[in-house]
């Protein structure tokens, strides 16, 4: 199997305690160029490495914390945080929400209202 390479990458928490990478992927059989992954399950202490549920990742050099996101990585975030409430409103969303607490549920709904937007203006 080929090596999947992520280069310029950061971990972005999505939903508390869960997390993505985003970055620059090369190698990987269906996305190249800025993507995310899936949920981050591991990521090695030196930071060469990660898992996420569908596959392992070699890691390179990672974006600067004080770097703002590209706007290459903030369209391929944007798609996930689309894609992530869609399933969730085609699965459990109302189930989950009667879990978390009301501000938390009330941001995501602005938040994925503000993306749709954005999505949609395009």
């Amino acid at each position: 199997m080929a090596e999947v390479r992520i280069e310029n990458w950061r971990a972005i928490e999505i939903i508390a305690g869960r997390s993505i990478l985003v970055g620059e992927v090369s190698g990987h059989p269906y996305a190249n160029g800025w993507t995310t992954t899936s949920e981050l399950l591991e990521i090695a202490d030196d930071q060469t490495s990660a898992i996420t549920a569908s596959r392992a990742y070699v890691l390179s050099k990672p974006l600067p914390e004080d770097m703002p996101l590209p706007p290459s990585a903030q369209r391929a975030l944007e798609s996930r945080l689309s894609y992530i409430h869609t399933l969730q409103l085609h699965t459990q969303a109302e189930q989950l929400t009667k879990f978390l607490p009301p501000e938390t549920v009330a941001a995501g709904r602005i938040l994925t209202q503000i993306v749709s937007e954005r999505l949609n203006s395009r």
